[in-house]
């Protein structure tokens, strides 16, 4: 091979590389989001000893007048972000247009629950815009699995319907228990569908 078909072959092969890699980021950032949300979590809780399962909500660890407070509101909106161009990624590939705004509205409420924390103002926002997130985002999901045909779509199926069923038991079982727990199992159902529906479509490529 000589230098100037070598050079033509580098540069080619440098533009498969950066193609594919434009193309997964929005994957990767799909991966991410829910890692960096149970990560500001865990380091919220940690750095939050009155924080009580039984007893508070997650938002309570970004209420307004907790110093620590800036961790769990950060990593919602950071964790929005990610989910964000996640859903950007699959309204530019033309995927279930409907579904994949659904999914980008809830990535704004995540975004907003950590810009207006508890006891912001105007008043009631915060409830609003986490009641939303966790209404908007199972129904997403729920309908790219039940308009795909690729592997996996039965599970986020599954899993988009069973963060419904949390919030529903808890309604049923009429519990003066803090919602802190049922927020927790719902959103992990809903991270697992962001990674479920991550590496749907890193094997669609």
């Amino acid at each position: 091979m000589n230098n100037v078909a070598k050079r033509y072959w580098v540069e080619e092969e440098s533009e498969k590389a950066l193609g594919m890699s434009s193309k997964n980021f929005p994957i990767l950032c799909g991966i991410l989001a829910p890692i960096v949300a149970y990560l500001s979590i865990g380091i919220a809780i940690m750095n939050s000893p009155w924080f009580s399962w039984e007893k508070n909500a997650l938002s309570d660890l970004g209420r307004l007048g907790n110093p620590n407070g800036w961790i769990f509101n950060l990593g919602m909106m950071v964790s929005g972000c990610l989910a964000a161009i996640f859903s950007i990624g699959l309204l530019l590939r033309g995927k279930h247009k409907a579904a994949s705004c659904m999914i980008l509205a809830s990535s704004i409420f995540l975004v907003l629950i950590g810009a207006f924390p508890e006891g912001s103002e105007p008043p009631m926002v915060h409830f609003i815009v986490s009641a939303l997130f966790f209404a908007s985002a199972p129904a997403g999901f729920f309908l790219i699995g039940y308009l795909s045909e690729e592997k996996g779509s039965f599970l986020l199926q599954a899993l988009s319907a069973l963060s419904y069923v949390v919030w529903a038991v808890r309604y049923e079982l009429k519990t003066t228990l803090g919602p802190a727990i049922p927020e927790m199992i719902s959103s992990i159902f809903l991270g697992a569908c962001l990674i479920t529906l991550s590496f749907m479509e890193l094997h669609g490529e």
